[in-house]
């Protein structure tokens, strides 16, 4: 895809927006400027509050053309050639008498004329190609030209050709072929494809359809319809005359009236838009009639006789007489693009125009009579009466009389009156004064020197546009009209308002008198803008460079105030009120203070894109497989069209943009305003060239074969997009059609050469050179994919990569990628994403941002940031692709070290965000014989303290962080980073994991490359202490565990996930839960010597435990870990001896466990202690002898110990106790057998000694 990611070079992205948006206001403007114009129904000044106005009696209703243009000779209407008869048709005319008939086929370009029974076709633009047919034996009365209905016939049939003989209708296939210069030659199928009979009926006109129906007038005021369908063959034989005024007249027309005498159809009219069909009787009586949908189907709506018109019309122009609005000698349908509220206009024979609806009344006025929901046709109903020139007191040219023939379009009528053996065609039209307020229009009159028999217009692709000519008069052609007489054709035409500029400005040159009278009856606005189409389209040189004087001269102005009440026409209409009211001439939509050049300049360009602006680019279509497939909704004729018209602007804004922004010292506000609007239309004319030449491009490829390159949720905006948002803002989507358009090329492994030189050329802006270069990039990639000799291969990714570095940053990356990556080329891949990184951000701003952390309210920094790391995105994603193969990891491997190699500190930011991410750090950088890559610590780092900031786990970055330290030899920062890990308050982090870092931090310290210093002494010291303190810490969790406590679930969790200070651990758990053996190990870690506290705990804990075995126990396990001062033995001793004493333990049992913890000497010295004491306390708990007995236990022990084990201090003190014994007992009675258990180990201690 091609998009524009960067712009610096030329102009910013922003500045871009803000000039396409300007511009796009001011379109928006001009264009609702040109909608605003009033309608035919405004105009007739047609009201609640009067329902049948009049016009054409006041002064300014009619303006001649020569009265504004003095002293040059403009017509609005000329005869540009005459065609004669054709040598064989004059021949056969001095040849016999003979009964002729004679009419145009505008649609086919064709005059004919009829001779007895034969009948001519021929071409009148020059008078040759002549078809005649000479089958019939009968005369002809009438022939009519229709289209056929689809389905019936072969295509080639384009046409049918009705002849009326007094006796029949014959219907004869018309085809055409192609002709020498391009044009079409007319054959009659010979054979009739179907014949009617009239039975006795006259046909006095036919007429067709656009769905192929036939209607026909009787001479007898009858209407008819022809019925015809296909039967198996190539013509069809099934066919029928049906009468659609049979059992309609008694129901419909009122009794008084009586149709003694035969009032034929003279002439019948179709409204093609709406459905209806008008028939005007020989006497003056018109009927409409709605056609329904199927053939055959019609309904009278509504009949209206001469004397009713003219009753009507009187009532509203009371000053005149009824002879004036009869007879009536043309019908003329208004259709849907003309007018949605007036439905039909009647010419009479005095040149008055009588304007019809078939709505009601009512609703004509509220609701301005569209032809929507069920405001259907109703009847038939005179509104408006608009009197031909010649009425006004001022008048300088008598009213028309005799008119015969009339021919009303798009607000022009065109009335011929006979005056001898000449013709004089009066033009009124509306062309120039489509802004006027009331119904104005200008007069021209033209002579001719024969009779017409008939005028008709020729077909113009533009003629049914509802915007006035002055709106699309740069794109249709002068309107043609085809006068028929007895010598032949005349072709005139129709002036349009740049055909009289161009000639004025001819004949009275840009500062003449005409030319600023014209510019003033224009209004600056639209003269400004008619000047610009002869400044940018014509070819003359001489008008287009006085054409631009005048444009440049006479727009300069800049109006202050609207336009005041003494410079507006006065129209009088005295069926409303009965004074002049003045209305404005020409609608100014400009702002005040710019001038009619600078509007002038966005109403062209309004015009231009006017067909297309609010038109949907694209449309789904279904096929015949019933598929859906996208079609584009502009006609590719029409694109070229607006592409040549905004060619020709851009270059006339290239050649004069200066003249129009010319920088004084007088410059006001309005005028840097207007420099302003200028310069961004320009800018948008000529990106609005680049876009529409794009999508022609794109319609020459076909857009349903396209449309597949592109992703579905493109595909579907675009058919929600119109051409307006297109233009505005519509780069990505442009982007996509450039990437669809190169890519349908590289799919097809074809050469993209020609069609990148043609999108330069085109849209440049939007295809530059470096998207030229991406593309052959890209198709130098795919022939490197297919081509199996390496030296060429390996030359082809050279050039390819050069290409593509040169087009940076303007590269498709995700596809290029993707090449690289299948073609193996990993150092490829990273040359190109660093090269588009470096040409999005070449002065690293967006990496100081990152280094710096600056806020995101930066935004320059921000966004170069955020581009670059989209470009080293696709790097990475390149890296995701080969790891997530089984067989890629080699490559991976290749890639990985490709990138951070290089020198781009983002890039391999970027990469270890996703080793990272992916948990492959560890095993791709950390645990490899490879040296650790730049920059890795100090993105560790910042991601720890980034983590810590946020409140996030980070123990996954301090074990990468740490083993990093470890692998490069720092093992003093390893074991800092591990005490920071264990000691930080991170939320579940559990306490054997704290632990955990401590030992390895520990041992960090102790390697003999960490060195030694008095600050590792201490901090080992340090680690030393607090790993104590955690081991404790888990022994009080074990034990906690074991209970059923009732510590709150904070407590719980702050035991199990925070190292406790030895306090905090002894107050608040060790105590509280009665933890006496944990109590005990924290007084011994602490060092602390309370004998009280210590006595106190063993008692609770004595006291607490039973039966003796299970104390015993606990005091065997307990001791092992103490030190001295907090095993009291002497305390202990007395207490459990005398648990045992009043248990009937045997004596000795306690003696023998605390030995164990002890040793006999430490618990002979304590029994010794004891046995001094008072003996009282034995008595009460049962054996007053019991400890005795327990010392003679020990003295035993002593005594079974090998000499060689034996201290003589030791058989000293158990001499002395064995004599402290024997001297109490000797006192006491009843202890012989003990006395003499001491006195043996007395005589055998002195022996040892």
């Amino acid at each position: 895809m091609f998009t524009p990611r960067n712009q610096t070079t030329v102009m910013s992205a922003p500045l871009v927006v803000d000039l396409l948006s300007s511009a796009g206001n001011g379109v928006e403007r001009a264009l609702a400027a040109d909608s605003s114009f009033p309608t035919l129904l405004e105009t007739t000044k047609v009201s609640q509050h009067c329902l049948h106005t009049a016009s054409g009696l006041g002064d300014m209703d009619y303006v001649a053309l020569d009265s504004i243009l003095h002293g040059v000779n403009v017509k609005q209407i000329q005869n540009v050639g005459q065609v004669p008869l054709p040598r064989e048709i004059s021949q056969h005319i001095r040849a016999s008498h003979y009964h002729s008939k004679q009419g145009l086929f505008p649609d086919i370009h064709r005059a004919w004329m009829t001779i007895d029974s034969d009948l001519y076709l021929w071409s009148y633009d020059q008078g040759v190609d002549t078809a005649y047919y000479d089958r019939l034996a009968e005369t002809i009365v009438g022939v009519a030209l229709v289209k056929p209905r689809q389905g019936v016939f072969q295509p080639f049939v384009r046409r049918l050709l009705v002849v009326v003989t007094c006796v029949e209708v014959v219907i004869l296939g018309v085809t055409f072929s192609p002709g020498p210069a391009g044009t079409d030659l007319l054959n009659l199928i010979p054979d009739a494809v179907y014949h009617l009979s009239l039975d006795n009926s006259g046909v006095t006109t036919t007429v067709g359809t656009d769905d192929g129906r036939i209607f026909q007038g009787g001479d007898d005021g009858c209407l008819f319809e022809i019925l015809y369908k296909g039967n198996d063959g190539w013509f069809g034989k099934s066919c029928k005359r049906i009468n659609h005024s049979q059992g309609m007249l008694s129901l419909l027309v009122p009794a008084f009236l009586t149709f003694s005498e035969k009032d034929s159809i003279v002439q019948l009219v179709v409204d093609n838009s709406r459905g209806l069909l008008y028939a005007l009787s020989s006497k003056g009586t018109i009927s409409a009639y709605l056609l329904g949908q199927d053939p055959g189907t019609v309904t009278q709506l509504a009949s209206i006789s001469e004397s009713q018109i003219v009753q009507q019309a009187v009532s509203v122009v009371r000053t005149l007489d009824g002879s004036t609005f009869k007879p009536i000698v043309h019908i003329q349908a208004l259709e849907t693009s003309e007018s949605s509220s007036l439905h039909l206009v009647a010419v009479t024979s005095s040149g008055a125009r009588l304007y019809m609806t078939t709505h009601s009344l009512a609703s004509l006025v509220i609701n301005n009579a569209q032809w929507v929901g069920g405001n259907r046709p109703q009847g038939l109903h005179l509104v408006h009466v608009r009197m031909p020139p010649g009425y006004t007191a001022g008048a300088s040219q008598a009213s028309p009389q005799h008119v015969y023939q009339a021919l009303h379009h798009r607000g022009t009528l065109l009335m011929v009156q006979q005056r001898g053996e000449q013709s004089t065609i009066a033009c009124l039209s509306r062309d120039l004064l489509p802004s006027a307020t009331h119904l104005a229009e200008t007069e021209s009159r033209l002579q001719l020197d024969d009779r017409v028999m008939q005028i008709a217009e020729e077909p113009n692709l533009a003629s049914n546009s509802k915007e006035p000519l002055l709106v699309t008069q740069h794109m249709e052609t002068q309107a043609k009209y085809a006068v028929l007489s007895s010598n032949g054709v005349n072709l005139l035409a129709k002036q349009r308002p740049s055909d009289i500029m161009k000639a004025t400005l001819l004949a009275s040159g840009p500062e003449g008198q005409a030319t600023r009278a014209l510019f003033s009856f224009l209004g600056e606005d639209q003269a400004c803008a008619t000047a610009l189409i002869l400044a940018c389209f014509e070819s003359s040189p001489n008008v287009v460079d006085a054409a631009t004087r005048a444009f440049l001269l006479l727009g300069s102005e800049r109006r202050q105030l609207a336009p005041s009440a003494q410079n507006t026409p006065v129209m009088f209409n005295p069926s409303s009120v009965s004074t002049p009211i003045r209305v404005p001439n020409q609608l100014s939509n400009a702002v005040s203070g710019v001038s009619g050049r600078h509007e002038g300049m966005y109403l062209l360009v309004s015009r231009i894109l006017r067909p297309l602006w609010s038109v949907t680019t694209c449309r789904q279509m279904p096929t015949d497989n019933k598929k859906v497939v996208l079609t584009s909704n502009c006609d590719a004729d029409l694109l070229a069209a607006a592409c040549t018209y905004l060619e020709a602007v851009s270059a006339f804004l290239k050649r004069n943009l200066h003249l129009l922004v010319r920088s004084n010292q007088n410059d006001t506000i309005t005028d840097a305003e207007e420099k302003k609007s200028l310069e961004a239309l320009k800018h948008f004319v000529c990106h609005a060239l680049e876009v529409l030449g794009l999508w022609h491009i794109v319609c020459e490829h076909q857009l349903h074969v396209l449309a597949p390159q592109l992703p579905a949720d493109l595909q579907l905006a675009l058919t929600n997009t119109t051409f307006k948002e297109l233009l505005l803002s519509g780069q990505e989507i442009c982007g996509a059609l450039l990437g669809a358009l190169i890519g349908l090329y590289l799919s097809d492994n074809a050469s993209i050469d020609a069609i990148s030189a043609k999108l330069r050329s085109t849209c440049p802006s939007l295809f530059r050179s470096e998207d030229a270069a991406s593309a052959k990039a890209k198709q130098l990639l795919q022939q490197a994919q297919h081509e199996n000799n390496s030296p060429e291969k390996n030359l082809l990714l050279t050039n390819a990569l050069k290409l593509l570095q040169e087009a940076a940053p303007h590269v498709d990356l995700p596809s290029v990628c993707q090449q690289l990556l299948n073609l193996q080329c990993y150092d490829g891949i990273v040359r190109v994403c660093t090269a588009c990184a470096k040409a999005e951000d070449p002065y690293d701003m967006g990496l100081k941002h990152y280094l710096n952390e600056l806020p995101a309210e930066e935004t320059v920094g921000a966004d170069c940031l955020r581009r670059r790391m989209d470009t080293y995105k696709e790097a990475v994603n390149s890296l995701d692709k080969l790891y997530n193969q089984p067989e890629g990891h080699l490559g991976g491997r290749m890639l990985l070290q490709s990138c951070l190699k290089q020198s781009d500190a983002l890039l391999r930011e970027s990469v270890f965000e996703w080793l990272l991410r992916k948990g492959l750090m560890q095993s791709e950088l950390l645990q490899r014989a490879e040296p650790t890559p730049e920059g890795l610590e100090a993105f560790l780092q910042r991601l720890q303290l980034k983590s810590r900031t946020d409140g996030r786990d980070d123990r996954n970055v301090s074990e990468l962080l740490w083993t990093l330290y470890e692998k490069t030899g720092r093992h003093a920062m390893a074991a800092s980073v591990l005490h920071k890990a264990a000691t930080a308050p991170e939320p579940h982090m559990q306490l054997q994991e704290r632990i955990y870092c401590l030992s390895r931090a520990l041992l960090c310290l102790r390697s003999s490359s960490a060195g030694y210093s008095q600050s590792t002494g201490l901090f080992s010291k340090e680690l030393e202490d607090q790993l104590d303190v955690a081991k404790l810490q888990i022994k009080v969790l074990e034990e906690v565990q074991k209970l059923d406590h009732d510590l709150s679930p904070a407590q719980l969790e702050r035991l199990e996930q925070t190292l406790l200070t030895i306090t905090d651990l002894f107050q608040h758990y060790a105590v509280p839960l009665q933890l006496w053996e944990c109590q005990l190990a924290i007084l011994q870690c602490s060092n602390h010597e309370d004998p009280n506290l210590v006595n106190d705990i063993w008692h609770q804990m004595i006291a607490s435990t039973r039966p003796l075995n299970s104390l015993l126990s606990r005091v065997e396990a307990v001791g092992k870990h103490l030190q001295s001062h907090l095993f009291p033995i002497e305390v202990l001793a007395k207490e459990i001896e005398a648990v045992a004493c009043r248990d009937g333990t045997a004596p000795g049992t306690v003696a023998l466990s605390l030995v164990k913890v002890s040793g006999l000497e430490s618990v002979m010295a304590a029994y010794e202690k004891l046995l001094r004491q008072p003996d009282w306390s034995w008595g009460a708990a049962g054996d007053e002898h019991y400890l005795m007995k327990s010392a003679a236990f020990l003295l035993g022990q002593l005594a079974e110990v090998q000499a060689a084990q034996r201290r003589n201090d030791v058989v000293v003190l158990a001499l002395d106790m064995a004599t402290s014994c024997l001297n109490q007992l000797y006192t006491k009675t009843c202890v012989e057998e003990l006395i003499g258990q001491f006195r043996r180990l007395q005589s055998l201690f002195k022996t040892m000694l």
